[in-house]
């Protein structure tokens, strides 16, 4: 079910034409404290097809933003209070990496737990500050998760008509 989720969401996008190269300023993704090149380029892979294509921004500085500009989503590894700004305001995402490994990520079906949990958190994240609503959905990456098997249990994508949401919410952040 799962796949036949994220391959629909993957073929509306690519007929819908909805993906150009005028959305490559929609988000920025920067990163803070040592991340893993690797996560990082899945991490951009993900989100450009999930949700919009990802530039990368490099390395955060901190500062204020005012709301208005693309979409800041920071992957926090070693950081220190004061290296990041407050996630969720101003169209900032913050992905706090540390929070989201186990306890032991020797064997590849932790890495993979991981670099889910990353994708997921990303996701809602992006569509959130897009201007998309949490969704009643378990299945959808914009479930409010409370717990990490809950985290671990939803899809790394949009649900149906989350996607379908998506242009509208695209176009009226674009507008703002």
């Amino acid at each position: 079910m799962k796949r036949f989720m994220v391959a629909w969401g993957v073929m509306w996008l690519a007929l819908s034409g909805f993906v150009s190269a005028a959305d490559t300023n929609l988000v920025v993704l920067r990163t803070v404290g040592g991340v893993d090149s690797e996560l990082k380029a899945r991490l951009v892979s993900w989100v450009s097809t999930a949700i919009t294509p990802v530039t990368d921004g490099g390395i955060a500085v901190p500062g204020t933003r005012t709301g208005k500009g693309p979409v800041v989503l920071i992957l926090a590894g070693e950081c220190k209070p004061g290296d990041l700004p407050a996630s969720g305001t101003n169209g900032v995402v913050v992905v706090n990496l540390k929070a989201l490994k186990l306890d032991d990520m020797t064997t590849s079906v932790a890495r993979e737990t991981y670099a889910r949990r990353v994708e997921k958190l990303a996701v809602a994240g992006v569509a959130m500050q897009l201007g998309l609503l949490p969704c009643p959905f378990p299945r959808c990456a914009l479930y409010q998760h409370e717990t990490v098997q809950d985290l671990d249990e939803k899809a790394r994508g949009l649900c149906p008509p989350c996607m379908g949401k998506l242009p509208e919410v695209i176009e009226r952040y674009r507008n703002r």
